[in-house]
């Protein structure tokens, strides 16, 4: 099988956290005057910064497995079940770091009032 539950959970939350990824890219100071444009500056990076690593873990783990996949029969099974297991750890880690940062990140939006819900200005 080529992508199993772990494969198919990688690729669902890459998709979501760039989702997310491309919310949090559009938002712009101007957004949130009552926000100092530094410390939106200061939330804005450690969010992406969370997306990305979560995003990135994600569809790298899903190459990853697709190339071990297709390449199992040069390498070996005990060398793909080393790497794979290893590659499944630094997933889990990644996600559990982008996951803590993203929490702070949560905080950080709060403490400054910033409120994603809010309707966006119209452009002009």
């Amino acid at each position: 099988m080529a992508l199993d539950f772990f494969g198919l959970l990688a690729l669902i939350l890459g998709v979501l956290y760039t989702v997310r990824k491309l919310d949090v890219r559009q938002r712009e100071p101007e957004q949130f005057p009552s926000v100092p444009r530094e410390a939106f500056e200061r939330w804005k990076s450690k969010q992406l910064g969370a997306y990305n690593l979560a995003s990135s873990a994600c569809f790298g783990k899903v190459i990853i497995d697709l190339c071990l996949v297709l390449g199992q029969k040069s390498i070996g099974w005990n060398t793909v079940r080393i790497i794979g297991g290893v590659v499944f750890f630094l997933w889990v880690a990644a996600l559990i770091v982008a996951l803590v940062t993203s929490q702070a990140a949560r905080k950080l939006k709060n403490d400054l009032g910033i409120d994603l819900d809010a309707p966006r200005p119209e452009k002009p």
